[in-house]
């Protein structure tokens, strides 16, 4: 991938790129950092609950030297800038309104000898620039994969009541171009989170009486297997219960009402089982032989089907205790 972006870059040196003269639908009014007066935005994602690798080193041979991989909730924004504006200007400017605004610098480059040049622009806005193409995909490549090496970075992180902020802030210029500006920043909800009603004890207690316990903390995106990051407390409980006792074995089931088709239901129920088995094993390294998954679809309901409270009891995840 990095090699074919390069080849697009250096393919770009020819052409002249067309100057942006108003901001990508959909962008935002407001960002964490400034923006310049007559700067554009030309490309812009969020997601709530998503996965970034930042980098915290330079850019060397084939990758980052080291980097920094968080979860949560994700944002992605790049700008163009007047051309009058150095790459040396606009950083100095971003680390006097970072240090003003608290942030703390965990890492920062300059040059092609102290970031990577080409490289590491390139490594830094791919997932942005995968994800859109066109030309919006080419603006990225554009103005921030610096051909000439033109290129400097700023790792950064503020703690704040409301979570935790990552900001990874790259200024580049290609050539003879406009100067660029990328800024990542990844926000994580805030350490020390009171503790769920369905804690570590109250689980295997359950588990040993009476062999099944119902997960009310786990919730998905409605109709997916996609767990949302409220059921994260629960999870890590789960883990920790499990991590505690090495020979426990646990079945996930997973469970649901009678909205749907028997095949559509027993279909979504394996494949949510699966993503909390998954989770188990990927976040909290939960070992493989002790968390298996089924769904069993709207066969075993705890409440009437026919109001949507009883649907709501029935749309849950169970955990089985298995023998030894």
């Amino acid at each position: 991938m990095i090699a074919g972006a390069m080849l697009l870059a250096l393919s770009a040196v020819g052409r002249a790129a067309d100057v942006p003269t108003h901001d990508v639908a959909g962008a935002p009014a407001a960002t964490l950092l400034p923006r310049y007066l007559d700067a554009r935005i030309i490309s812009y994602d969020e997601s709530d609950d998503d996965e970034a690798v930042l980098p915290d080193g330079p850019f060397r041979d084939f990758g980052f030297t080291r980097t920094r991989t968080l979860e949560g909730r994700i944002t992605r924004i790049a700008y163009v800038l007047p051309e009058t504006l150095s790459t040396i200007a606009v950083m100095n400017h971003y680390r006097e309104v970072l240090k003003g605004g608290g942030f703390r610098v965990l890492f920062q480059c300059a040059g092609r000898d102290g970031c990577g040049g080409f490289s590491f622009g390139e490594a830094l806005t791919e997932p942005m620039a995968d994800a859109h193409a066109g030309d919006e995909g080419n603006q990225i490549i554009d103005y921030l994969h610096p051909v000439g090496g033109d290129v400097r970075y700023v790792l950064a992180t503020l703690d704040r009541p409301q979570g935790r902020v990552t900001l990874a802030l790259l200024v580049a210029r290609h050539l003879d171009r406009q100067p660029g500006v990328f800024i990542e920043t990844v926000t994580q909800p805030p350490e020390g989170a009171a503790l769920p009603a369905e804690n570590a004890t109250v689980i295997a207690s359950s588990l040993h009486v009476r062999g099944s316990i119902g997960l009310r903390g786990i919730a998905f995106v409605a109709g997916t297997a996609r767990l949302q990051r409220d059921s994260r407390p629960v999870l890590a409980q789960v883990a920790a219960m499990l991590h505690g006792d090495p020979a426990m074995r646990l079945l996930v089931v997973g469970h649901t009402d009678t909205q749907q088709t028997l095949a559509e239901a027993l279909k979504l129920t394996s494949a949510q089982a699966q993503a909390v088995v998954d989770a188990l094993r990927r976040r909290w390294k939960v070992s493989p032989d002790q968390v298996g998954a089924i769904g069993v679809g709207p066969a075993c309901p705890i409440a009437s089907n026919v109001d949507p409270a009883g649907r709501a009891l029935n749309r849950r995840i169970e955990l089985v205790l298995q023998a030894e």
